[in-house]
């Protein structure tokens, strides 16, 4: 089981434990978005702890696009991904909350990191989107081929502007098939 989080030294880690035939159980997201694509045996013997949460938890469940939906065209994959951005941004709709805040309020529920810029810069969303394209494209997206655009600018006045005009803003992970000749992907703002 990998636990050290981020991609050095976790990949070493992993990849040693692979060449003595070792399977690996990780809840790296970071690592499985940079290294899944590039070996079929990381795919065939990584095993992302998400595999076992519900996708309420903002976590991708690989196992919906790996086995529920073998042999379906998926053309679309969108949600929720980060449940750190999802708290900010439903104080900020419901409380009125500012995004220093909310945010300081997320730290102190544990729900945000005490370095939070994995998910308000759209890190996390933008791996769990390659993740999942992935999965459900076949893609071996890396990097900077996924937008990405987190919360941090978001203020109390683009919160109260969403409302008035009845929309909320959310950060979604996104990745969609464009006819058959490419994806569009990314963690998008509405």
């Amino acid at each position: 089981m990998e636990l050290a989080g981020g991609v050095k030294p976790a990949r070493v880690y992993i990849e040693t434990a692979l060449r003595h035939g070792v399977s690996v159980v990780t809840a790296n997201k970071a690592l499985m978005a940079s290294a899944a694509p590039n070996s079929h045996n990381w795919r065939t013997r990584t095993v992302p702890t998400s595999s076992t949460r519900p996708p309420s938890a903002g976590h991708p469940d690989p196992s919906c696009a790996s086995h529920v939906l073998a042999g379906e065209r998926i053309d679309r994959v969108m949600g929720i991904v980060n449940g750190t951005t999802n708290f900010i941004l439903s104080k900020m709709t419901s409380e009125g909350s500012d995004y220093a805040a909310a945010l300081k309020e997320a730290q102190a529920l544990g729900y945000a990191e005490a370095d939070p810029s994995a998910d308000v810069e759209g890190y996390d969303a933008a791996a769990k989107v390659q993740i999942l394209s992935s999965l459900a494209f076949g893609t071996e997206l890396v990097g900077d081929a996924i937008d990405r655009q987190g919360i941090v600018g978001i203020r109390s006045v683009d919160i109260e502007f969403a409302r008035r005009t009845g929309y909320v803003i959310k950060l979604l992970g996104v990745a969609e098939r464009v006819d058959d000749s490419g994806i569009s992907r990314g963690p998008i703002r509405p």
